[in-house]
């Protein structure tokens, strides 16, 4: 079904382009956009078609941006060797530097409270972790981020041997999907990495700190070539949904099933004992995991 052009709302801003990353806010009445050209962020009010641009010296462009799933930050990377974290209740934001390169890809964990990011050029997680203010801050900042980013996981390719031959996993990152249910990670990396044919997925926490291990993998189709993006569905039940486009122009849909840290923390300790994930925690994947063309790490 096509929608009409009456259904379309055209938001414009004379000068401002190409766009190449928008985003919108949880509620849907605010959106984001960015330019690698200039340093500029517009929001938009969607209903009113207002525009209020957001700048800042320094960064030579924005690449992209995202919106946290509680609406307090958004995060915006720039061209150079930092990037930036806005707080959505002064619009203010805070300066990430001293990196070894540009922040090639990051998301949200589910309840904003954490974000992971990538570097260009390199296999590594980092973490950031935001905390509810006190005192004086509380009326004026919705959190606040930690000055500290934390190494959370190292992505090097790896070799596994199978019957079919070396499979490698791993590399420098390109995008990273976090599910809704704070439970797995999935990673994309650059299409020059020696694992570019597969996504990694990892078993994530939240609390008491991000801990990120990776579990297994994805492997497309035959014929599907390399991905090229990925999501997660927001509202799957018993487990995830990852939607993965290829090189080729197909669409996969792969369910991740499993049980949650809260449901396996509510059941008699006899059943949790058999319901524990059995692949992670640095184990390798046995050669009749690696034989199947299409992995989905089960718990």
């Amino acid at each position: 079904m096509r929608p009409s052009s009456n259904a379309m709302q055209h938001l414009t801003y004379s000068g401002y382009g190409p766009i190449t990353s928008v985003s919108w806010s949880p509620t849907g009445h605010l959106l984001a956009a960015c330019s690698p050209s200039t340093t500029r962020i517009m929001i938009w009010s969607v209903a009113s078609e207002c525009v209020v641009p957001l700048h800042r010296f320094g960064g030579g462009g924005t690449p992209f941006l995202s919106w946290s799933p509680d609406g307090s930050h958004v995060i915006s990377s720039t061209v150079s060797k930092f990037f930036r974290v806005w707080e959505t209740q002064t619009w203010t934001c805070e300066k990430y530097t001293n990196l070894s390169d540009r922040c090639q890809a990051a998301c949200w964990s589910p309840d904003g409270r954490a974000l992971v990011f990538a570097l260009r050029g390199e296999p590594t997680l980092y973490s950031l972790l935001f905390t509810r203010p006190t005192g004086d801050l509380a009326s004026t900042r919705s959190s606040v981020g930690s000055q500290v980013c934390v190494k959370c996981v190292d992505l090097s390719p790896v070799t596994f041997k199978t019957c079919r031959g070396d499979v490698v996993v791993g590399g420098n990152v390109q995008s990273l999907a976090w599910d809704p249910s704070g439970e797995r990670l999935a990673v994309l990396c650059t299409s020059d990495s020696p694992g570019a044919e597969l996504i990694i997925i990892c078993r994530t926490r939240q609390t008491p700190a991000v801990e990120i291990i990776p579990s297994g993998f994805i492997r497309g189709p035959p014929g599907a070539g390399l991905p090229h993006c990925m999501a997660f569905q927001s509202d799957f039940r018993h487990g995830a949904l990852l939607t993965v486009g290829w090189s080729s122009g197909e669409v996969s849909f792969v369910p991740l099933h499993f049980e949650t840290h809260q449901e396996i923390v509510g059941l008699p300790q006899t059943i949790r004992s058999h319901s524990l994930p059995q692949f992670g925690n640095g184990a390798r994947p046995t050669t009749a995991q690696l034989r199947s063309p299409l992995f989905t790490p089960t718990t």
